[in-house]
């Protein structure tokens, strides 16, 4: 376990968009909590940036395995009001392109790496050889 602690956790997560606030380690795998950098979120439907914060919430989503170890990671993340008052959009979440889809509950290297592997095997077997499991 403590290798795992040991690791370089910044070569991961950028440090440009995440803070990390933590690394535990148990029996049955690594939680990794991390905070957002970011000031700012474009709106979707109106593409104005804003800075005005509304508030914070937790996502929680898998990753690749960290030697061996099913790896999960809840990213404390901000929500931003647009300030376009002819925008119907009033909330707007982060967004964490080339790491995170936007409803995505897998990193996108993860999702990835399923992918492969069920192209390379099959649907079944890539879902034996994963077993993955969110946490509660």
């Amino acid at each position: 376990m403590e290798s795992i602690l040991k690791l370089d956790m910044r070569l991961f997560y950028s440090e440009e968009i995440f803070d990390i606030n933590d690394c535990s380690v148990n029996d049955t795998g690594v939680l990794i909590r991390l905070k957002s950098k970011k000031h700012e979120c474009e709106c979707p439907d109106c593409h104005q940036i804003s800075n005005h914060y509304h508030g914070t919430y937790e996502r929680s989503v898998q990753d690749l395995p960290i030697l061996g170890k099913n790896t999960s990671v809840i990213i404390t993340a901000h929500e931003y009001e647009c300030q376009n008052a002819e925008c119907p959009t009033k909330t707007i979440v982060e967004r964490y392109d080339h790491f995170l889809g936007y409803y995505g509950r897998f990193t996108e290297r993860c999702e990835d790496f399923i992918a492969t592997l069920a192209l390379e095997t099959s649907c079944e077997g890539a879902s034996r050889i994963c077993r993955c499991r969110l946490p509660a």
